[in-house]
């Protein structure tokens, strides 16, 4: 598509928590290996995340999408009530795009999820694995209409990359299924992590991964330290920022990484024996890089996050629950659940990204 080396291509990643810029790592390595020149682009967050691994890349500021949940609304109606300012920003990029690509002399554009970033009369790709749309019950009689307006989206791309493996058993399951789609492309799972990493001696009981758009982070973290089982005596929190917390037993140290680098993060993994976190995409893929399960409790509403919880739990070997049902009982019953669990049950097989990446630049 791109034709010769030394081509400047736009990497711009969603900015709905760190997860989208951070699975754009080895994607920008792929570029990089082709002699591409990645120009990263994004809010604030996306590109001071990006600049510790490509501190020499040219950044470009893109605006926030800006979504907020709400302590009380499933997350599925807190974006519905927010789809007319989505539909704004999308707008806006794709008016910015135009600028941004005669300015930086942008030659091709690769998008997570940025679905205002594609036209502009070059090469344009979109990274998602979410083809299909996981309608919640309350929506489903509109359902078609919200899966016409992203199929309509899509359309406007000219390559679709989907950060999975093409085979039945797969890691996004039907969110992911082909039906018409010629343009789809699967890349293989992305995570920043490049190897797999032994687990160490134990030196935390339970390591508590935070993400995702506030205020569900400091919810799902209080709900948990209240209901800590006896045995929990060490727990560490990696997390972008550090919230108060309310007071738990007098045994119980509390342990924090703030914006943990990639050893780090990986490091205290390895050193946890249990393991919680939400259900996002972006974190399943960087644990089954770590050749790690965890306790699995998807943002409530949010039903992306539900369904993944659900097949992780009936596939990869990991352990689902909702937050509404976290309890002493229920946080010990599900760590010996996940105890008993045997491998993942998925065959991880050669990451086809780079071939991709190969193919759309000399096309």
């Amino acid at each position: 598509m791109i034709h010769n080396e030394f081509k400047r291509v736009l990497v711009a990643p969603l900015d709905w928590g760190a997860g989208h810029a951070t699975r754009c790592i080895p994607v920008i390595k792929a570029l990089l290996a082709q002699n591409a020149i990645p120009v990263l682009a994004g809010s604030k967050s996306v590109l001071a995340r990006l600049k510790a691994d490509f501190p020499e890349l040219e950044q470009v500021h893109l605006p926030d999408v800006e979504i907020k949940y709400s302590k009380n609304l499933p997350a599925w109606l807190a974006v519905l009530l927010q789809a007319a300012q989505i539909k704004k920003v999308i707008t806006r990029e794709n008016e910015l795009l135009k600028g941004i690509v005669l300015q930086h002399k942008i030659d091709a554009v690769i998008s997570d999820n940025r679905y205002g970033l594609s036209g502009s009369g070059i090469p344009s790709v979109i990274i998602t694995h979410q083809l299909n749309l996981p309608i919640p019950r309350a929506l489903r009689i509109f359902g078609f209409v919200a899966q016409h307006y992203v199929n309509k989206m899509l359309s406007k791309f000219d390559e679709i990359w989907v950060p999975d493996v093409a085979q039945t058993n797969n890691l996004s399951g039907k969110l992911s299924e082909i039906k018409t789609r010629k343009n789809v492309h699967f890349i293989g799972p992305l995570s920043r992590f490049e190897n797999e990493h032994t687990q160490t001696q134990c030196k935390y009981d339970v390591a508590i991964i935070l993400s995702g758009p506030a205020p569900q982070p400091e919810i799902m973290l209080q709900s948990i330290l209240q209901n800590l089982p006896a045995n929990v005596k060490q727990v560490i929190i990696l997390s972008g920022n550090k919230y108060p917390i309310v007071k738990i037993r007098e045994d119980v140290n509390i342990h924090w990484k703030i914006n943990a680098n990639d050893d780090e993060f990986s490091n205290s993994l390895a050193a946890s024996a249990c393991i919680i976190a939400r259900s996002g995409y972006s974190t399943l893929m960087d644990l089954l890089q770590l050749n790690r399960n965890a306790i699995l409790i998807p943002t409530p509403g949010q039903t992306e996050q539900i369904y993944l919880a659900r097949h992780f739990e009936e596939h990869f070997g990991f352990v689902a629950m909702q937050q509404n049902e976290i309890s002493v009982e229920a946080m010990e019953r599900k760590m010996r659940e996940l105890n008993l669990k045997n491998g993942f049950g998925f065959k991880k097989e050669g990451n086809s990204l780079n071939k991709v990446v190969a193919d759309f630049m000399n096309d």
